[in-house]
């Protein structure tokens, strides 16, 4: 088994230049959204696969930067949540993330909560199929697995800002369909890619996704969540915490906001080690409900 590279706060590295490459066109039938090195994990991509002239650049090509920088084949991320409301109440919850990718190229994700009190032992399942990504959810209170489906993805991720929606295209499994290139942007100083996805009503509680994706690094810096023509929820990644392993870009620190509710909720990595050996078990209904 290959040693782990472990990458903690005081050991990554800052933002650098990007070698480039594009090709033509606008539209893609099918990419990967997500904003994303929550799995690889927190917004990735970048490094020797960044892309150049962006006048040139398809929506097929970001998609491929984005995927291009998860990790080989696993990691093992420690995450904290601080979620704090309109009042400047909070509260900290903890987590350990599982990603695993199969020789089909295929992900799953696993997420166990350690932390508050009240929340230890719930746990998250992602598992991404060729047309879409299952989500299943084990509450200890409720001693039995559920599966996410219908409007159950707009309710809140284990009481977060993020929806379940909403975590499934942050950890990068969202599959979006007729996904559209907008005129290039510019935020906090950095050029960025813009694309834009019109959700089924059936996908969740937004009407549109704009996605804004730094061309230097393909992190995804801004994700703007629209309902009624207005930004409900805005996810944003501060370039100043951009870190590089290797030629893998991530965000360190992740904001969700809800401009309706007035609250927010801060995610950190804290901690990632990054192509370990992980049972497939791990990734399983059965592994839920064994309360894991």
């Amino acid at each position: 088994m290959r040693s782990p590279a472990l990458i903690d706060r005081s050991g990554t590295r800052s933002r650098g230049p990007a070698r480039p490459r594009a090709l033509p066109g606008q539209r893609s039938r099918r990419t990967f959204n997500g904003i994303g090195l929550i799995v690889a994990v927190g917004l990735t991509t970048g490094g020797a696969n960044a892309l150049a002239e962006p006048g040139l650049v398809r929506v097929e090509d970001i998609q491929a930067c984005v995927r291009a920088n998860l990790p080989a084949s696993s990691s093992v991320q420690r995450v904290s949540l601080q979620s704090v409301d309109r009042i400047g109440a909070s509260h900290v919850a903890r987590a350990e993330m599982h990603w695993k990718r199969s020789s089909d190229e295929l992900s799953r994700v696993h997420v166990l909560f350690s932390e508050p009190a009240d929340r230890r032992g719930s746990a998250f399942l992602l598992v991404e199929q060729d047309d879409r990504t299952d989500m299943f959810v084990y509450l200890p209170k409720l001693q039995r697995v559920r599966r996410v489906t219908g409007r159950m993805m707009a309710g809140s991720f284990l009481g977060s800002d993020f929806s379940y929606e909403q975590f499934e295209r942050t950890v990068g499994l969202s599959k979006d369909t007729g996904v559209e290139r907008s005129p290039d942007a510019e935020y906090r100083g950095r050029a960025v890619y813009v694309i834009v996805h019109h959700p089924e009503a059936t996908e969740g509680d937004f009407e549109k996704v704009v996605t804004s994706i730094d061309q230097e690094t393909c992190v995804a810096l801004k994700v703007d969540y629209f309902k009624a023509d207005r930004v409900r929820r805005v996810l944003e990644a501060d370039p100043q915490f951009l870190s590089q392993e290797g030629e893998r870009w991530y965000a360190k620190k992740l904001v969700m906001r809800d401009l309706r509710r007035g609250s927010e909720t801060r995610l950190v990595i804290d901690e990632i080690e990054l192509d370990i050996e992980i049972p497939r078990s791990v990734f399983t209904e059965r592994h839920l409900e064994q309360g894991h």
